[in-house]
């Protein structure tokens, strides 16, 4: 079984697990006590497949002598059976289930996220280097087509804290910037020089410049709206 059979077998015991905890609104003690064990198995099992998914069929690693090679068309391929429906199920979980802890939803929030990220990252490796992601190295185009990813996902969170009015998410957004930055310095423009170098800066100063912008904007209008 390849990483999209894992992941979907995860994802069958996630979305199960979520709902004996969604059946928690309703019911006596006894029940609640038996859907809690249910829903504690049930994610138990999931995340023991997801180990085994990340560790036995991770596309960037080959396990001993076996690759683990993407097929399908680009987007809707192995790697979004995989991990998006996981994503999806813990974006859900902490949308939903909000009569759960809420260090157990910002759990599954953290979870939703990575699974996301962790697909989009991969996506773009296969975008760039074809179906076999474990061979060495990192072309420029990739580095930088991860750059334009992280500035895109910082300014839909900064869109995304506007409407849900969410301090959390515009953090959330800036820390991304601040990532991309460091990115863009540290590793991006390590091997550029002369016209390439400055034009690189530019580019980038005037899309900080921009996100700075927006960012101060949101700021505003979330203060004014909590007046």
């Amino acid at each position: 079984m390849g990483h999209a059979g894992l992941g979907l077998t995860a994802v069958v015991w996630l979305a199960s697990a979520m709902v004996q905890l969604w059946r928690l609104r309703a019911g006596g003690r006894v029940v609640r006590w038996l859907r809690l064990a249910l829903a504690a198995a049930m994610g138990a099992v999931a995340l023991v497949t997801l180990v085994a998914q990340a560790l036995l069929t991770n596309p960037l690693v080959p396990v001993l002598w076996r690759k683990e090679f993407v097929s399908g068309p680009l987007i809707l391929d192995t790697l979004a059976a995989a991990y998006l429906p996981v994503a999806l199920v813990f974006a859900l979980a902490a949308w939903k289930l909000d009569h759960l802890p809420r260090l157990l939803r910002q759990v599954f929030v953290v979870a939703g996220a990575g699974y996301g990220a962790w697909y989009l990252g991969l996506e773009i490796r296969r975008l760039w280097q074809g179906d076999d992601l474990s061979v060495p190295g990192v072309s420029d185009g990739e580095l930088y087509s991860y750059t334009v990813a992280l500035i895109l996902v910082s300014v839909l969170l900064l869109m995304l804290a506007l409407l849900r009015r969410s301090e959390t998410l515009r953090r959330v957004a800036m820390a991304g910037v601040a990532l991309t930055v460091a990115k863009v310095f540290l590793v991006d423009m390590a091997g550029l020089a002369g016209l390439v170098r400055v034009a690189s800066f530019l580019g980038l100063g005037l899309s900080l410049a921009g996100l700075a912008w927006l960012n101060r904007r949101i700021a505003e209008h979330m203060g004014r709206g909590a007046v």
